[in-house]
Parts: C-alpha cells; sequence; structure tokens
C-alpha cells in the first residue's frame, strides 16, 4: 500500500513538475511595449499568471519584476511565481513521497524562497559591477566630453565603448532620450534600477549642468574621484567583515543542513516533530528564533558606506 501511494505521489509530482515548469507557454512582445504582462498569449495559464500577480503586494511585485527584468529572465512576475509554486509541490510530493514528510515539508515550505532569492543575488551581482565600472564610465564620458562632443554623443559613446552591465544601461537611457524622453529622467531610471546612490550624484550633476552651464567634464573627474576614494573604502570594510559574513552564512544553514542530513540518515528520527503538537510548537519557534538570529546577525557584519 505504502508503495503505491509512494508512486502515486511521485506521479502527482512529475505532471505538476512537466505542467507548471517543462512546458509553460512562451511570451512573444509586441515591439511596441516592454511590459511581458500585456505580450503573453491567451490561455488559461497566461490568465492564471496574470492573476497570480495581480495577487502579489505591489512593491514586491514592483522589485521581483526589477530583478528579472535586470536578470534578463524576459518573463512575468506571475509566471516566475507559477513556476515556483509547481517546482516546490512536486519537489515536496516527490520528497515526501520517497522519504519522510517532514523532507517533503520543508520542500514546499523552503524552495518558494529559492527563487526571489537566486533572482536578487543575480541582480545585485549585476548592480555590483555597475558600481564598480562607474568610475571608469565618468572617466569615459569627461573625455568624450573633452573632445567637443556633446553630452548626447558623449553617453552614446559610452554605450558603444562600455563594459556590460553599464553599455546596456546607457543604450536604454539613450534609446529613451531619442523617442522624447527628458535626459535627466533618463538618468534618474538608471539610477533607479540599479539602486545606485552614486549614479544619482552623476544625474544631477549632470542636471545642474544643463541648468547653470558650466565645466561638466570638470565636474564628472571630480565626482570619479570621489567615488573611487569611497569604492576603495567599501572594499575594505568588505575585507575586514568577511570573516563575520561566512560565520552568519554557517550559522544560518545547520539549523537546515542538519534534519535534512538526519532525515536522510534516519528517515523515522524527526518524524515526532511534526506528529504531534508539541513538535509543530517547536518548529514555529524555532522558525521564529532562526529569523530573529539572522536579522541580528545581518545588522552586526552589515557595514554600509
Amino acid at each position: 500500500m505504502e508503495l503505491v501511494l509512494g508512486a502515486l505521489l511521485l506521479g502527482i509530482g512529475l505532471l505538476v513538475l512537466v505542467i507548471g515548469v517543462i512546458l509553460p507557454p512562451r511570451i512573444h512582445r509586441s515591439p511596441a511595449t516592454d511590459d511581458p504582462d500585456a505580450a503573453a498569449e491567451p490561455g488559461a495559464i497566461a490568465a492564471l499568471e496574470r492573476a497570480v500577480a495581480a495577487m502579489l503586494p505591489r512593491g514586491y511585485r514592483g522589485s521581483l519584476s526589477a530583478d528579472i527584468e535586470l536578470a534578463g529572465g524576459g518573463v512575468t512576475p506571475g509566471r516566475v511565481v507559477l513556476r515556483t509554486l509547481a517546482v516546490s509541490i512536486a519537489a515536496g510530493v516527490i520528497l515526501g513521497g520517497l522519504t519522510v514528510p517532514l523532507l517533503g515539508v520543508l520542500a514546499v515550505l523552503v524552495l518558494p524562497l529559492g527563487t526571489p532569492f537566486a533572482l536578487r543575488l543575480k541582480a545585485d551581482s549585476i548592480r555590483r559591477r555597475f558600481e564598480d565600472q562607474l568610475t571608469d564610465t565618468l572617466q569615459l564620458l569627461a573625455s568624450s566630453l573633452r573632445a567637443g562632443n556633446s553630452l548626447l554623443k558623449a553617453l552614446d559613446t559610452v554605450a558603444e565603448e562600455a563594459a556590460q552591465p553599464t553599455a546596456r544601461e546607457f543604450v536604454r537611457a539613450v534609446n529613451e532620450v531619442r523617442v522624447g524622453s527628458d535626459l535627466g529622467h533618463a538618468l534618474d531610471n538608471i539610477a533607479q534600477r540599479m539602486h545606485s546612490t552614486d549614479f544619482e550624484w552623476v544625474s544631477q550633476a549632470v542636471d545642474i549642468h544643463r541648468e547653470v552651464g558650466g565645466n561638466l567634464a570638470e565636474v564628472l573627474d571630480q565626482v570619479s574621484e570621489t567615488l573611487r576614494d569611497r569604492n576603495q573604502m567599501r572594499r575594505q570594510i568588505q575585507s575586514l567583515s568577511a570573516d563575520g559574513r561566512l560565520s552568519a552564512w554557517v550559522l544560518m544553514a545547520l539549523p537546515l543542513v542538519v534534519p535534512l542530513l538526519l532525515s536522510l540518515i534516519n528517515p523515522g528520527f524527526l518524524a515526532p516533530m511534526i506528529s504531534s503538537p508539541i513538535g509543530w510548537a517547536l518548529l514555529g519557534i524555532s522558525a521564529v528564533l532562526l529569523l530573529i538570529g539572522g536579522i541580528w546577525i545581518r545588522r552586526l557584519v552589515a557595514m554600509p558606506l
């Protein structure tokens, strides 16, 4: 009977995995729009994606959409959530059917956090590369201005010659200006997408130059020198806090890895934790304490500059 039940659960999990992840509808974007939701193919799954996206909090939906766009996913937030739920349910059913129910429950609870976390890691990596390239970008921009080019032509030069992801962002800004957007607004959009306080200085310097005039190349050189000093200090702080951040990762991973290993070594060892009210209460208390500890450690090792 248990073998039949396990096979049934495995089949259900594989079916959910195929329908929700392996065979999702492709998105075809119209050249006239950058909104993935408006370009999705009609159908039941597309309607479900839009419904799921509508249920997300507006702030979280905007943040997730920005991370997806920056990571180059080309999918809607609703599809990301739908795929994540499908994978989590499938993994939970498969692991719970083949091992112990606790492992399946952990998979269903933990895996939905994996996709936003992975997208945020990739987006933050792109943003860090943009910050690291910013001093070289400003030097290239100032050199182009000294050569007698206009500001828009200098931005176009950066879009052509800078490394990624800087080139992609400046290409987008130049295209926005060419279709009628204000230059300051286009630069502000870059700062918002990249979460870059440093680039906000550049945008403000450009706005001031457009209003009162002056030597913008010299101003950009001064900003570049200031940012170089800030980056040097930031790297030094990261080096000094590396040991604390590694300890934080280890301490946060232990409460999750140890039960997983115990479930694999002795499947019945942790079964009382999910079969009695006391076990559920202890799991809830442990989760709250783990969350509090994680926030506390993050505040201890975080040293923003």
